[in-house]
């Protein structure tokens, strides 16, 4: 036996390039993924905010009555008929 004369196996080297592109490749797809969804998301809030400044603007430009709630007497009775004349209504706009 000859033991000096050993047979070599080839090394194989793996190849890490595909690895390493499918790698980037799919880094950059969520990337780009990302980037669209809060872009959409973006205009979402913006258009919702425009809305928000619309109806303000539309609410603010209606003329609003306001009732006279008080008498200028200050005997009690007229007192109270004013405290319940200005709070009647509250319960029916959330306050």
């Amino acid at each position: 036996m000859d033991t000096n004369n050993q047979t070599t196996q080839p090394v194989e080297h793996k190849k890490i390039g595909p690895i390493v592109v499918t790698l980037v490749v799919v880094l950059v797809l969520i990337i780009v993924a990302l980037y669209i969804f809060a872009s959409k998301i973006g205009q979402r809030e913006d258009s919702e905010m425009t809305d928000a400044a619309t109806t303000t603007t539309l609410v603010a430009q209606q003329p609003q009555a306001i009732p006279v709630v008080t008498n200028t007497a200050d005997d009690p009775q007229s007192l109270k008929n004013d405290l319940d004349t200005s709070i009647k209504g509250l319960d029916s706009q959330n306050f």
